[in-house]
């Protein structure tokens, strides 16, 4: 006597599912992998001719979403100390002017991954100068501790600071309160 035939199509297409499933998880898992390591390999440290021609030191914190950019104080264009935050968590960008211990924040509107690419053309001299436009009065202590959380409120330490919005430059009067970076 022959043992009884069972049809195992119902059993097959259920494994075929899971291998698929099982595939489909594993290739994400890669991918993001790939995409952690990639990110993490980002160049950290370099300098380039930004404003007015001048070098800038960038740093990139990757972890944090953060690119740091400072260039010193420079006579010969009369161009302060500034030291520039982008804090692509909170979507800011505070912009230390050293020398007179006032720091200017704006929103940011590009991705981590757009900014680290725009300071790296920087490095082939493609710069532009921007006119940011002061728009209100000074920025209370909690406001900024609340809006700018520890790294824009650390950046701004000690500073006086105002809310800016970029404007394009043939937009600026006499009658505002312009800073260029």
């Amino acid at each position: 006597m022959s043992p009884p035939k069972v049809s195992l199509l119902g059993k097959d297409a259920q494994k075929c599912e899971f291998d698929e499933l099982h595939i489909h998880l594993l290739l994400l898992r890669l991918y993001i992998t790939i995409v952690n390591v990639l990110r993490r390999h980002h160049r950290l440290d370099w300098k380039c001719l930004a404003y007015k021609g001048l070098p800038t030191n960038v740093h990139v914190d990757s972890d944090n979403q953060l690119i740091h950019a400072s260039h010193d104080h420079d006579a010969d264009t009369d161009t302060n100390s500034m030291n520039i935050l982008h804090e692509y968590n909170r979507h800011l960008v505070a912009y230390k002017d050293v020398d007179s211990s006032t720091c200017y924040i704006d929103r940011l509107d590009e991705t981590f991954e757009e900014g680290y690419q725009r300071w790296r053309s920087y490095e082939e001299g493609r710069n532009s100068s921007q006119a940011l436009k002061v728009i209100s009065q000074s920025i209370e202590v909690e406001v900024l501790q609340h809006i700018g959380d520890i790294h824009i409120y650390a950046h701004c330490q000690n500073a006086q600071s105002f809310w800016v919005k970029e404007i394009d430059i043939r937009e600026v009067t006499t009658e505002m309160r312009v800073v260029y970076v």
